[in-house]
């Protein structure tokens, strides 16, 4: 059931996306809501890796916040993916997103399809990989 949810999440907050490189705040608000929902009947996390997610999110709203490098709606949609999965498939999803994202890019780049300063959005390259994550998992 988690998979269907997160599935289903990830494949609408991509295609926005993709469409308008930012994400509606109303959409985010009723998946997050859902997550937490899910989450409320279905908990089975431990306080360690609660307090992990919220640590791994805090980290990313920092560097969201100073860097720039990447948007709070990936920041929001990593926290739905905490919610719905837990700390260690979102670390390890993210992780595989911005690998495949840094790999996709630099062949665009070399080819000269993007330049250095392109907005690219990062949802979709995260719901791949956490749907491939969740076939393995």
């Amino acid at each position: 059931m988690e998979n269907i949810l997160l599935c289903i999440n990830m494949m609408v907050l991509s295609v926005q996306d993709i469409m308008y490189k930012s994400l509606n705040v109303i959409i985010l608000v009723i998946l997050t809501i859902t997550a937490v929902i899910y989450t409320a009947f279905n908990f089975n996390f431990s306080l360690p890796e609660i307090i992990a997610g919220i640590c791994f999110v805090g980290a990313l709203f920092g560097v969201s916040i100073t860097f720039k490098c990447i948007g709070i709606g990936d920041v929001i949609v990593t926290l739905i993916v905490i919610l719905i999965k837990g700390t260690v498939f979102a670390v390890f999803s993210f992780t595989m997103a911005t690998l495949l994202l840094g790999i996709v890019n630099f062949i665009r780049l070399v080819k000269k399809e993007i330049s250095v300063k392109s907005e690219i959005p990062f949802v979709p390259y995260l719901g791949i990989c956490a749907m491939v994550t969740a076939l393995c998992m």
